[in-house]
């Protein structure tokens, strides 16, 4: 997954160069236009508060891969033993 909340020419290189070495990205972007295959709202916020606009759909999309894999997300897989918690 490729999430660019601020695309820039680096960016764009560093996703060309992956594509080059057969790598399969799926992209969250935040302006139309900019090569993705997903578009979120936020373009026009200020860059520290856009990932709070793709954090939905990389949740949603978290969530239907692990469940299309058989998993049942929020449920610990390798975890035997309790997680002492102390609260102050």
């Amino acid at each position: 997954m490729w999430i660019d909340l601020e695309p820039d020419p680096a960016g764009a290189a560093q996703r060309q160069y992956l594509k080059d070495r057969g790598a399969s990205l799926f992209g969250v972007v935040t302006a139309p236009g900019q090569p993705g295959d997903v578009v979120v709202p936020g373009g026009d916020l200020p860059p520290a508060y856009r990932v709070l606009t793709a954090a939905m759909p990389v949740q949603m999309l978290a969530y239907a891969s692990g469940r299309a894999r058989g998993l049942d997300p929020g449920t610990m897989r390798y975890l035997g033993w309790p997680v002492p918690v102390t609260v102050e």
